[in-house]
């Protein structure tokens, strides 16, 4: 009886380990699997996501490329009805875009007509008559202005990046008697004819739209825990935490850690970057990916982060590990049941034959077989 008991609690024990071994691999494999493959899925997402808003914002720039390049070939309309004609053509593009707060120009000083003197105390004119009209939603209505991004598009227009799109750094700006954020950007409008930079045409773009994005975006998809729009600066354009929008992520996204300086490299040299950081308000590791994507032709990239937290990412193992564990238990169980019944049907004849064993003393009338070799001690029965 000791025997079996021996026997089958040393190849119970050694199954034990054994499955324990198997087990332990095949869940580690698969959580490394799961995540590699989960945080793909976020990379895929961060990239649909960049890929939406570099097609949103590029198409902004295309509606400006469009007005500077039917505006490139201002030579051939008469002098006195190009400022009235692209006043109204301003107006009419302002009308159908609804996310643009401004719709301006600015030409250089006297390329439009050579009559900026004329004009001086025109609305829409500069100070020395410089054609530099704007339409503006600042107060829910259309109104007329002269442009107050005179100096900057003269800069851009005149230094080495004149025929590059420029995108500025969001800023704030009351729209609508409220307090929000915006982008400014710019294109050159180019003569057509001496293909010389004559000006450049502009907007301004309430960033409202940004936010409401990222909310339906995290409403719709179970996957995505966080997800952010950052300027190139750093700036919140849209955030899964409302409140954040318009702070630099250096101050306000803590979940990001010492991982910063390296997602500001990625930002700038617009390259993908990847990691996992614990979120204390989310109180669990998050995975998260940041993709930028480049404005036009200009200097600026944008980006955005799409993180997955780590419950959401092991879900599918968790199913898999209680699975896993439930198969380990009911094979060791079975497997318990099977060794304990072999091991009896190997031991009974054993123990059978153990117990019919019986030994003999050597005793005195055995002198004679002792001499002649001939000494019996055990006798089986």
């Amino acid at each position: 009886m000791k025997i079996k008991m021996y026997l089958s609690l040393v190849i119970i024990a050694i199954m034990a380990v054994v499955v324990t071994v198997i087990v332990s691999v095949l869940l580690r494999r698969t959580s490394r699997i799961n995540l590699d493959l989960n945080m793909k899925n976020v990379e895929l997402m961060a990239g649909q996501q960049a890929d939406f808003w570099k097609n949103r914002k590029d198409g902004y720039i295309r509606v400006l490329h469009t007005l500077a390049d039917v505006m490139s070939d201002y030579n051939t309309l008469p002098k006195w009805e190009r400022r009235d004609r692209y006043d109204k053509m301003l107006k009419s593009v302002l009308v159908s875009e609804p996310d643009m707060v401004s719709l301006y120009m600015v030409w250089k000083p006297n390329v439009i007509d050579g009559m900026d003197e004329r004009y001086i105390g025109r609305v829409g004119s500069g100070p020395a008559g410089q054609y530099a009209i704007a339409y503006t939603m600042e107060t829910g209505r259309i109104k007329p202005r002269t442009s107050d991004d005179i100096e900057n598009i003269m800069a851009h227009i005149s230094g080495p990046n004149a025929r590059r799109d420029r995108v500025d750094n969001p800023m704030p700006q009351n729209v609508n008697g409220k307090e929000t954020i915006t982008f400014r950007m710019s294109v050159p409008i180019i003569n057509a004819v001496t293909n010389e930079v004559a000006g450049g045409v502009g907007c301004i773009i309430d960033i409202e739209m940004f936010q409401r994005v990222v909310e339906n975006t995290i409403k719709t998809n179970d996957m995505i825990d966080m997800a952010v729009v950052y300027s190139g600066n750093g700036t919140i354009l849209a955030h899964f935490y409302p409140e954040r929008v318009g702070k630099k992520m250096y101050d306000v996204d803590v979940e990001l850690g010492d991982s910063m300086p390296a997602i500001f490299s990625a930002i700038k040299n617009g390259t993908t970057f990847r990691d996992i950081k614990y979120a204390p308000d989310l109180g669990e590791n998050i995975g998260f990916v940041i993709k930028p994507f480049h404005i036009g032709n200009s200097d600026q990239n944008l980006a955005v982060l799409i993180g997955s937290s780590e419950s959401n990412i092991f879900r599918e193992v968790r199913a898999i590990t209680a699975q896993i564990i439930i198969l380990a238990v009911l094979f060791f169980a079975l497997s318990s049941v099977v060794v304990y019944f072999v091991l009896n049907k190997v031991t009974k004849p054993i123990i059978r034959k153990t117990k019919n064993l019986k030994i003999i003393p050597i005793g005195k009338g055995d002198k004679e077989n002792k001499q002649s070799g001939t000494v019996s001690k055990i006798a089986y029965l």
